[in-house]
């Protein structure tokens, strides 16, 4: 199937360009409508189109007023009762084509179309079946006819085009933004349910800080001196037969502290008075802590460290003198087994280390015993000997 173009003769060897859309529309199937389309191309061409098939007969959008199209662009169709018209070309309007040969059908066919004109809606209606459609449209330059027409509807035609490219350019620009704001958004949420999740955690561990205080002020392990006593009993204390190291009855945590005099005690209390005033926890709990920070484990060393320093100097008498008392709350139960030791007759079995070769052995082994750090072995060796 050829290509389907204008029957006008100065229509049909138009090349594409301008940009300009061309509709195609066929000729009407109704042979009264049809007859002044025909006329019309008689006049245009100079011969008559008897014996032509209607079929293969097609009228471009340039003959028709646009008034008689349904819409500017590709698609449209002629509206009923519209017949094509002759262009103007110095005034680039249209006036209506009378048909120099009225033959009654063409008559016929004018009253007919006049009296759809008047009857409007319902012409249309009655004749909507009939209506040619638009069969293909394509871009022509505008003739010779119609080239001021041609020129202001290519200027139209450039500035809707611009102004459909600006319109881009400003909805492109919309959306970078639209996405530059959707992206910082995000980026916000993450950063609320990161920091959401610290301050639950935050939450947790102060939960957890608060309930470990409250056990232990239920429990009160801090406040009693009961455990201190229980400890320096067992590191301390010399039970047996022979001479042993008494600790003080009414020996308590406060005497206890006060004979601490390290670098590791003054820290602690340093540490402690600075979360003591800086904070709002209970300051008995404050001060148990430091306490029990203190006792474990300088406690230990520093009893150690003492047995060690009494056994390498022991205490020496003169006659009709007392001993010297370096400490008196560590060194005077020394001295006062070594009292005994001179002294046999208040305690016998005190005289077994008071010279030779069993003293020897007993010091030596106390001695292995402070330097392991092993209270065990030293409690057995000053109960039972060496």
């Amino acid at each position: 199937m050829g290509r389907k173009s204008c029957i006008i003769r100065h229509c049909r060897f138009l090349r594409a360009g301008a940009g300009e859309i061309v509709t195609i529309h066929r000729f009407p199937a109704c042979p009264m409508k049809r007859q002044p389309w025909i006329s019309f191309v008689e006049h245009c061409n100079g011969i008559s189109l008897a014996g032509v098939s209607w079929m293969n007969c097609y009228l471009c959008s340039r003959h028709f007023h646009p008034n008689s199209l349904t819409k500017p662009g590709p698609g449209r169709r002629v509206r009923p009762g519209h017949n094509p018209r002759l262009m103007i070309t110095p005034v680039g309007g249209f006036r209506e084509f009378i048909p120099t040969i009225q033959s009654s059908n063409a008559s016929n066919s004018v009253k007919e179309e006049r009296m759809e004109m008047e009857d409007g809606g319902n012409s249309e209606r009655s004749n909507s079946e009939a209506e040619p459609e638009s069969i293909w449209c394509h871009p022509l330059l505008d003739g010779m006819e119609c080239g001021e027409e041609s020129g202001e509807r290519s200027n139209l035609d450039r500035n809707i085009a611009a102004e459909n490219e600006e319109l881009k350019e400003k909805l492109r620009a919309t959306e970078q933004i639209f996405d530059t704001c959707h992206r910082s958004l995000k980026e916000k949420e993450t950063m609320i349910q990161e920091l959401r999740e610290m301050v639950k955690m935050k939450q947790r561990k102060v939960r957890r800080l608060e309930e470990r205080i409250s056990q232990l002020e239920a429990s009160q392990m801090l406040a009693s001196t009961g455990v201190a006593k229980t400890a320096l009993n067992d590191l301390s204390a010399i039970e047996g037969e022979s001479a042993a190291i008494e600790v003080e009855p009414e020996f308590s945590l406060e005497n206890l502290i006060a004979t601490i005099n390290t670098q590791a005690g003054q820290q602690a209390k340093s540490l402690f008075s600075s979360v003591l005033e800086n904070s709002n926890y209970n300051p008995t709990i404050v001060q148990l802590l430091e306490k029990l920070y203190c006792l474990s484990p300088r406690y230990h060393e520093l009893v150690l460290h003492t047995l060690n320093n009494c056994l390498s100097n022991p205490v020496t008498s003169t006659t009709g003198s007392s001993p010297v008392k370096r400490d008196e709350e560590v060194v005077c139960p020394i001295a006062r087994d070594q009292q005994n030791a001179d002294n046999p007759a208040s305690d016998p079995k005190a005289a077994r280390l008071r010279v030779g070769r069993p003293k020897a052995n007993v010091i030596t082994a106390c001695r292995e015993a402070i330097r392991l750090k092993n209270m065990e072995s030293l409690t057995r060796v000053i109960k039972h000997g060496a």
